[in-house]
This record gives C-alpha cells, sequence and structure tokens, in this order.
C-alpha cells in the first residue's frame, strides 16, 4: 500500500518536458514562478535551468501534495508528502522516493516512525497502531523481520525473532499476568523447544507445538 501511493511522486517529472512560456506565471527558469499543466497540477516554487530546483510546492489534481526540496526536478532533501486519502509522510526525500528517516501516519491513526528504502519500511523503526499495540524493530519491505519487541496494549510482550510480521524463531513471551514462555516459536504460536515458567512456580520444559506442552 506504500510503495503504490508513493509512486505519484514520480509524476514530478512530467513538469521538466515541454515548458510552454503561457503556463507559467514569474520565472520558470531561474527564479520563482508558478508552472501548471491542466491534467496533472501545479508546482510553486524556486527554478534552476528550467529544472525544480529549490524549495516549492508540487500539487497535484487528485489531491496529493508534496512540499518541501527538489534537486535538479526531483524531490530530494527534507519534505512532506500528503496524500489524497489522509495518509501522510514527513522526511526525508531521494530522487522523488522515500529514502532516509522518516515518519509515515496513516489515516487512521497509525503510525511508523524509522527509516525507508526505496519507498519501504526497510531498516530500524517503531509502528504503534491506533490501538494501543507496538512494534520495535528491524523491517524489510514493509514486514516486520529480524529482531524486534512486540508490545500489546494489554500489556503482554514478545520479544526476539520475526519472519515476515510473524513471531518465527526464538524468542521470550511475557504475559501480563506474569507467565513467561522462552524457547521457539512458528508462525505465532510455541513451536519446538522451550519452556514456560507459570506465575503459580510450574515450570514446563520440553517440546511445545501448537502451543500446547507435548513432553
Amino acid at each position: 500500500m506504500l510503495k503504490n501511493n508513493i509512486l505519484i511522486l514520480f509524476l514530478a517529472s512530467v513538469f521538466s518536458i515541454n515548458l510552454f512560456a503561457q503556463n507559467c506565471t514569474g520565472n520558470c527558469e531561474n527564479g520563482t514562478g508558478i508552472y501548471t499543466l491542466d491534467y496533472v497540477g501545479t508546482y510553486e516554487g524556486t527554478w534552476k535551468n528550467s529544472l525544480k530546483h529549490g524549495e516549492g510546492t508540487l500539487s497535484f489534481k487528485n489531491g496529493n501534495k508534496y512540499v518541501g526540496d527538489f534537486l535538479n526536478d526531483s524531490a530530494h532533501g527534507k519534505g512532506t508528502l500528503t496524500l489524497n486519502s489522509g495518509d501522510k509522510y514527513v522526511g526525508d526525500f531521494r530522487n522523488d522516493s522515500l529514502e532516509g528517516k522518516g515518519t509515515f501516519t496513516w489515516s487512521n491513526g497509525d503510525k511508523y516512525v524509522g527509516d525507508f528504502t526505496n519507498n519501504t519500511r526497510t531498516g530500524k523503526g517503531t509502528l504503534t497502531w491506533i490501538n494501543g499495540d507496538k512494534y520495535i524493530g528491524d523491517f524489510v519491505h514493509n514486514k516486520r523481520t529480524g529482531k524486534g519487541t512486540l508490545i500489546w496494549s494489554n500489556g503482554d510482550k514478545y520479544i526476539g525473532d520475526f519472519v515476515t510480521e510473524n513471531r518465527t524463531g526464538k524468542g521470550t513471551k511475557t504475559w501480563s499476568n506474569g507467565d513467561k514462555y522462552v524457547g521457539d516459536f512458528v508462525n505465532n504460536v510455541s513451536h519446538g523447544q522451550g519452556t514456560m515458567y507459570y506465575a503459580s512456580g510450574v515450570v514446563k520444559s520440553g517440546r511445545w507445538k501448537n502451543d500446547k506442552f507435548i513432553d
């Protein structure tokens, strides 16, 4: 979802094609000017050698808007991208792509703060859901993959490995009632070798399958 929405930035290059004086108000060569293409939108800002360069605002007909830095006709530097869906990104851009550090906020209130690579959440980051759940850790291509901590709003917590959004590998899950499991996980359940420490003092150590103790 994130990657597809961001592709609208590549339309920015349309404004560098076939510049006509009648479409410009001001100086669209070397200065400050407003350039309009009826079927795309409007760029208002600074120009250098007939390219968007410096600070500007790119407003699309569909309601999407970019406000920030440009370099040689590309969104490059610091900027804010607001989508017509209500989603918003604030942070680093490189060659019309989300690249570097940034914050992406969805219209429903969910928020990601962290690293972006080639328009995807890749690197270290924090994803907070509107219901109060939070994930802190590694992302690869918008997926929770690597090492991370998942904290539920009810106080439960998991620290360990993630593979494509799932708790898979080695980890520790602690429940708000004091129970704790340390060991193997597969697709979000205790599966493999592990030890459950119950708040009552009971300990079960051995082989687990689909959250059930086997032996």
